[in-house]
């Protein structure tokens, strides 16, 4: 029952109550696989929601620079190009491991 709720909160995009439920799972044998891996995937997720949120960051220091007609200078921008292109690199890979949930986040999103 366990395990049903955290999966449940982890496809709802809801990964700290999903970990929440996976600590408090018991420990016997055979709840270790779902327990391990479920707190993996969880923490995956916040990966990816973080390194959304640092292209989405990234995005608004370079909209600002350029409303501000500021250019960058050349050193500067390429640390941020740098930043970008590791970040969706990082957001690529973990896609390609949680596939499942990725594809139910962005059902719910496109639903509301």
């Amino acid at each position: 029952m366990v395990d049903a709720l955290a999966a449940y909160y982890l496809c709802t995009g809801d990964p700290e109550s999903a970990l929440k439920f996976w600590r408090e799972a018991p420990a016997e044998p055979v709840f270790q696989r779902q327990r391990h891996c479920g707190i993996v995937k969880a923490h995956l997720l916040q990966a990816l929601e973080a390194a959304k949120a640092g292209l989405v960051t990234l995005a608004g220091q370079n909209r600002s620079n350029l409303g501000s007609e500021i250019q960058l200078q050349g050193h500067a921008a390429t640390l941020i190009s740098d930043a970008e292109r590791e970040l969706e690199d990082l957001q690529d890979g973990i896609k390609r491991l949680i596939p499942e949930m990725v594809e139910a986040n962005q059902a719910r999103a496109r639903a509301h």
